[in-house]
């Protein structure tokens, strides 16, 4: 690394830390007013306001989105288009418990760094930072990117709270079915075999979804649940409703899954003589192709920010998340930043583990790994086509 670039990412680290106290606030203000999918509206405005003041350009309701926006900051002329994303969605119930609110506020003290550095040196170049609800549920992302929202965009990045840093990612492609199976109700005692049994459609579904998991490929998940299973036992249900979430590592894959799963669906109804409908929710999340050139960078920054980057262990858990349609569509990395290890995703302890002092550390960490990359991209726009290229040959 040359002196000139060296000096930069001191700037940015300097500029992350003397932020740091408003970076805290907005990510405790974001823990203590938990909102769910596309509801983020005092999360949204908080952190607009916070990008407003450093005199970023504000486009809201970007894709149709109401919680959505795009905030950029430009210098020079032409260079790089470098996005990065911050998510602020809640789980219902737990509330933080996926730290949604440490990745919006790393994201801003990235962006707000990378603007400081900018505009104090000859770079050229455009940084972005755009929101994105409802990354738990509902897919925010998927909706930009089909309505457009990334064209234009040379390269994405974010940063995800978890048990240890990485910069490598195996989120699987998913997506979710909804089963409803009608009958006929009838006297579960004096009648039943006028009836025709919804619930026993399902349980049957169920069953041979289960006699057929020996055979799914390795990393592939489908959990399903029984919404509606009938009324009252002496009844004969009429109605029966199961939905499934569905996971493979590849987007051709859980297609396949996609149609068996119907298939089960459809031969237990004729089985049980019921009818049945299958509405699936949305396009889906896309498996997460980590760009290899963003990842070594980041790798090399979060070093240069303190933290031990871990390789992926076989045994690492497997989620889906919609920044993987991001890195399907052009060159992205989406990296992990260790909270405290021993603590996982979606659990009470998480949430509280998410305002406490190693979230901090995380939060720091976390903006500088980000503003540096970006720097890198800045600094070299050649790497930006590298990316390119291991885009388009999907490398990983």
């Amino acid at each position: 690394m040359n002196g000139e670039l060296a000096l930069l990412k001191t700037r940015i680290m300097n500029a992350i830390d003397e932020s740091m106290p408003a970076l805290l606030d907005l990510s405790g203000y974001l823990h203590d007013n938990p909102e769910t999918a596309f509801n983020e509206y005092k999360a949204c405005e908080r952190i607009i306001e916070v990008l407003e003041r450093e005199g970023f350009a504000i486009e809201r309701g970007i894709g149709g989105l109401e919680t959505a926006f795009r905030a950029t900051s430009a210098y020079g002329t032409g260079g790089p288009v470098i996005a990065i994303l911050a998510e602020y969605d809640a789980l219902p119930l737990l509330g933080h418990a996926c730290g949604h609110n440490m990745i919006a506020a790393m994201s801003v003290g990235a962006a707000l760094a990378v603007k400081r550095v900018m505009q104090e040196s000859k770079l050229s170049g455009t940084v972005m930072l755009m929101g994105t609800p409802a990354e738990e549920s509902g897919g925010g992302k998927v909706k930009l990117v089909s309505s457009g929202c990334f064209m234009g965009i040379d390269c994405a990045m974010m940063v995800h709270p978890s048990t240890h840093t990485r910069v490598e990612d195996s989120s699987l492609a998913s997506t979710r079915l909804v089963v409803k199976y009608t009958g006929k109700s009838a006297h579960a005692a004096a009648s039943p075999w006028s009836g025709a049994n919804a619930l026993e459609a399902t349980i049957q579904t169920f069953n041979m979804i289960n006699a057929w998991r020996c055979q799914l490929r390795e990393s592939s998940r489908i959990n399903g649940i029984i919404v509606n299973g009938g009324s009252a036992v002496n009844i004969i249900p009429e109605y029966s409703e199961a939905h499934f979430g569905i996971r493979a590592a590849s987007g051709d894959y859980r297609e396949e899954l996609v149609d068996r799963v119907g298939k089960c669906a459809t031969a237990a109804a004729e089985g049980m003589g019921v009818s049945v409908g299958i509405e699936r929710i949305g396009k889906g999340y896309d498996a997460v192709m980590n760009n290899p050139v963003l990842k070594g960078l980041m790798a090399n920054n979060f070093s240069l920010a303190g933290e031990e980057v871990m390789a992926m262990h076989k045994g690492a858990g497997l989620g889906s998340t919609d920044m993987g349609n991001v890195t399907q569509s052009l060159p992205g990395v989406h990296c992990y930043i260790k909270v405290e290890q021993g603590i996982e995703p979606h659990t009470i302890a998480f949430a509280e583990a998410c305002v406490g002092s190693s979230a901090g550390k995380a939060i720091a960490a976390g903006a500088k790994a980000m503003g540096m990359t970006t720097i890198d991209l800045f600094s070299n726009p050649g790497l930006v086509g590298e990316a390119r290229i291991a885009f388009e040959r999907k490398e990983t």
